[in-house]
């Protein structure tokens, strides 16, 4: 998908706790082209 181990990092952790987080504005977009790409 294009994501740094980083970014996929800060993502993995976050989703655990029970906090909103929030996602740098192109992390996003990736992941609303990438739900569209499953969709089809």
């Amino acid at each position: 998908m294009g994501f740094s181990k980083g970014t996929l990092h800060y993502m993995k952790q976050n989703a655990k706790s029970e906090t909103p987080f929030t996602l740098n504005a192109h992390v996003k977009e990736r992941l609303e082209n990438w739900d569209i790409k499953v969709k089809i």
